[in-house]
């Protein structure tokens, strides 16, 4: 009987699968929800305390079109996951300024890989 479950799930799981790619492919799907994201690597040099970090990366998520943002204190940079659609690096730059911290790039991906992160530790 639980062969029958598993089964049965994957079954499922099978299924919905198949029906995102036909609705992908017949144009039904939105396109945001197949739009790829983005990252980038912002250099912050500027926090010099533990509040910086976390004003930094409130004025990063605050923008429609960030989906993550990471910030490390002690290599004082900051990692964004977003969609270009929506937010631009500019734009992104333009937020760390305005919260009083000017930023710079350091790098850009056109994918985004959320599973290597700046992050050492020292996040906010």
């Amino acid at each position: 009987m639980k062969s029958r479950v598993l089964m049965s799930k994957n079954s499922t799981a099978t299924t919905v699968m198949s029906l995102v790619l036909l609705a992908s492919a017949l144009g039904i799907m939105p396109t945001a929800a197949l739009a790829e994201t983005r990252s980038v690597n912002l250099m912050v040099p500027t926090m010099d305390c533990g509040m910086c970090p976390i004003t930094v990366r409130k004025a990063l998520e605050n923008l429609d079109g960030v989906k993550q943002a990471k910030v490390d204190f002690g290599d004082k940079t900051a990692r964004v996951i977003f969609d270009d659609d929506k937010v631009s690096v500019d734009r992104l730059m333009q937020a760390t300024k305005d919260a009083g911290y000017p930023s710079e790039i350091i790098e850009t991906s056109n994918k985004s890989h959320a599973s290597s992160d700046v992050n050492h530790g020292n996040e906010s």
